[in-house]
């Protein structure tokens, strides 16, 4: 697979399997926005700041998942209404 696509140079094609999985960084509007929060200039996601704590993490993935999956099914989830199972403190 070829790399033509990225405009970062920091895009893998090892773990891609599918022509639709191709999608660098630069190409999302909101990549850009995360720019502006980063203390020096970048030119891909994977040097932001906090890309390791935030994208590489477990339990934020597993938070944001159970986050999508309760928006997806259109149900509030207001600190009040979130399941004690998926509460940690």
């Amino acid at each position: 697979m070829s790399l033509e696509w990225c405009k970062c140079s920091n895009c893998a094609t090892t773990t891609l399997s599918q022509p639709r999985e191709c999608l660098c960084c630069q190409e999302v509007a909101e990549t850009s926005a995360l720019a502006d929060f980063n203390s020096e200039p970048i030119t891909c996601i994977t040097q932001q700041d906090d890309f390791r704590v935030v994208w590489l993490n477990a339990a934020v993935l597993k938070t944001t998942l159970i986050r999508i999956k309760y928006l997806m099914q259109g149900m509030d989830l207001s600190a009040t209404e979130v399941p004690s199972e998926y509460v940690y403190i």
